[in-house]
């Protein structure tokens, strides 16, 4: 299984990228693009890693990726236990939670060595990633180092 559904991936994301933060118009040179886009590319892999081993964790479970999105998407809306979850299931996802929040660290620290590969520090990707999200000519530059 090599996608995720839509909330899956936003969990994922979520996941990974936690603490990105906007920040001012900055400029940014083509070097620093170029340091950027290939820590991008480290935190892509380390992504897929990620996504690879939380699919494991949700599927040695038990349950089906399908039904821990649903479990998922309810507890974000604040159900305690989903309408239809038994209690086995509101168990087994409590569990594949557990799992997913002790194994953050680690893709947290994945992605930091990721960057500091690339030769920036993680302020400086932070504040790449809003520049390059806010400006369309940058976007474009980085789109093309990408290919």
């Amino acid at each position: 299984m090599r996608f995720l559904t839509r909330p899956m991936k936003a969990f994922l994301v979520a996941f990974l990228m936690m603490g990105a933060v906007s920040f001012a118009q900055t400029n940014v040179s083509d070097a620093e693009l170029d340091k950027f886009a290939n820590a991008f590319k480290g935190i892509q892999e380390v992504s897929m890693n990620a996504e690879s081993q939380l699919i494991e964790v949700i599927e040695n479970s038990g349950l089906e990726l399908t039904r821990f999105n649903e479990l998922y998407n309810a507890s974000q809306n604040g159900q305690v236990k989903p309408a239809g979850a038994s209690e086995d299931e509101t168990k087994r996802f409590d569990a594949v939670m557990g799992r997913m929040e002790a194994m953050q660290p680690v893709f947290e620290k994945q992605v930091d060595e990721a960057i500091a590969k690339a030769g920036i520090s993680s302020e400086r990707y932070e504040e790449i990633m809003a520049a390059v999200q806010s400006d369309p000519s940058l976007q474009q530059k980085m789109q093309s180092m990408l290919e």
